[in-house]
């Protein structure tokens, strides 16, 4: 499943706890669009961000920036948890792109438990 929501900001604009929420917000707003539901059994998943952005962040900005959006969709139950043995998150390189077209990609593939694609 692939689907695209606004562009992470940068971990130094999560810095406080209201802003933090406000992004979960937004985010929770966005998904509902897509129609994700929760899987019928617990599987894990292999989760790939793409960063489109007016400029480019250092790696941990990045990496904190998207926080607000793995956690919301762990509140909505699309993913069974964001530790390392129930999803496997890969960030790829951002692109610099015009302000207007500022976006996160984001791509979820499940597996069972044997490691079998479904």
């Amino acid at each position: 499943m692939k689907f695209v929501v606004s562009a992470t900001p940068s971990l130094n604009v999560l810095k406080g706890k209201w802003a933090c929420l406000n992004w979960k917000k937004k985010y929770r707003r966005e998904l509902r669009n897509y129609n994700l539901f929760a899987p019928k059994e617990k599987v894990k998943t292999t989760m790939t961000i793409q960063r489109f952005g007016s400029r480019i962040l250092d790696l941990d900005n990045y990496h904190g920036g998207c926080k607000p959006l793995i956690d919301c969709l762990k509140e909505i139950k699309y993913i069974v948890d964001d530790r390392p043995e129930w999803c496997e998150i890969i960030f790829l390189p951002q692109v610099k792109t015009n302000r207007y077209f500022r976006k996160t990609e984001i791509s979820i593939s499940r597996y069972k438990t044997s490691n079998e694609k479904f």
